[in-house]
């Protein structure tokens, strides 16, 4: 496929992201690259119209993917891995705070479309061809005349907690060691990446740093450990929740399910799969994780929360009292010798205005989706 180059926009010595709704109409004035557009708003992966099936002539789902930073190819899915529609997106500017206004090459036809986003989910509202020719108008089709879908995220990032009478506590990575064949353990809930793991919907893959979590031995058996594993998509990987009163539960190979072993309520507690019970030791609180970004040479705007000093120059001091303090969404960190008073110094941010980048004293990042 031919992709169509347009001259990057220039920017100005920093790139300058604006990561909150208010000043999204403000953006395109910095010349963000149509790949910081997409990452603005969590548009960047999977999406499906219904998470909740998998791929098929009723239920597509479509997939962005950055080219470079000017351009994004979405493929819409009707079964893995055949497209129905390739297009490859080389300019998207905001006309709204909840709307981008993009231009696409689709075969030999150019396309220009205004997409309505909200966190994650995206609706195409309308989408003209080169010629003039209207397809969708207003949020229809123009040729069945039907709505056009919200497609959502089918990823999420999730922490999973017994349920009280099942300890309360969190599946874990013991030590953070994350390497094929480690197996999982119930740990007192820290909000640690060892504790943050990655649920698609979609396709039923339940993963955390890169590897999933699986059935071990592949047999679909009860008493089969769970544990980490290079993702295959086999069968013992494959995991849907179903509701249990107030709880989920994880239901895998042979309708097995994932068990804290003995019912121990204990840190350490060992995971299985054992036949489908509906007991406490296999009913789960899933709640959305912290988003933990850690990056070097930047600090981040905004509506600032407090701020202090450090007892010892480590930022990742600085990220846990962001983490420990419910209010705070993001942090920035500056070194010792960037201050005159020579001590690390710490800022936790209730808001995020824009980023900075460059500055080689200062370390920042995110612990909270909302900080988007």
């Amino acid at each position: 496929m031919t992709v169509v180059r347009r001259r990057r926009l220039k920017g100005t010595a920093f790139a300058i992201v604006a990561v909150v709704a208010a000043s999204l109409a403000a953006a395109s004035a910095h010349a963000a690259t149509v790949k910081e557009m997409f990452e603005n708003h969590g548009l960047l992966g999977t999406f499906a119209a219904d998470c909740s099936n998998p791929a098929s002539e009723k239920t597509p789902y479509i997939v962005n993917r950055a080219i470079d930073a000017d351009h994004i190819q979405i493929d819409r899915m009707v079964g893995r891995p055949a497209p129905q529609l390739t297009a490859i997106i080389d300019e998207a500017t905001e006309s709204r705070p909840n709307e981008i206004v993009m231009s696409s090459l689709s075969g030999n036809r150019r396309y220009s479309l205004t997409v309505r986003v909200e966190p994650e989910r995206m609706r195409t509202m309308e989408m003209t061809r080169e010629d003039g020719e209207k397809e969708v108008v207003g949020g229809r089709d123009n040729g069945s005349h039907a709505d056009t879908p919200w497609f959502g995220k089918c990823s999420m990032k999730i922490t999973i907690k017994s349920a009280p009478d099942g300890g309360g506590r969190c599946i874990d990575v013991p030590t953070s060691d994350f390497k094929p064949g480690r197996h999982l353990q119930m740990w007192d809930c820290n909000d640690s990446p060892a504790q943050t793991f990655a649920f698609d919907a979609l396709n039923g893959r339940l993963s955390v740093a890169d590897l999933c979590v699986e059935a071990g031995d592949g047999r679909g058996q009860q008493g089969e450990p769970i544990q980490l594993a290079k993702c295959s998509g086999a069968a013992n990987q494959v995991w849907r929740t179903e509701p249990l009163g107030n709880f989920y539960k994880f239901v895998g190979i042979n309708g097995l399910c994932i068990d804290i072993a003995h019912r121990s309520k204990e840190n350490s507690a060992s995971l299985w799969v054992w036949p489908c019970q509906g007991s406490p030791n296999q009913s789960f609180v899933l709640t959305q994780a912290l988003d933990l970004t850690f990056e070097e040479k930047a600090y981040r705007d905004g509506n600032y929360l407090r701020d202090f000093n450090l007892a010892a120059a480590d930022a990742k001091t600085c990220q846990r009292s962001c983490i420990d303090d419910r209010q705070c969404v993001a942090w920035d960190y500056r070194k010792p010798e960037g201050r005159t008073d020579h001590q690390p110094h710490c800022w936790l941010l209730t808001k995020i205005t824009k980023l900075n980048q460059g500055d080689p004293l200062t370390i920042s990042g995110t612990v909270r989706a909302e900080a988007k």
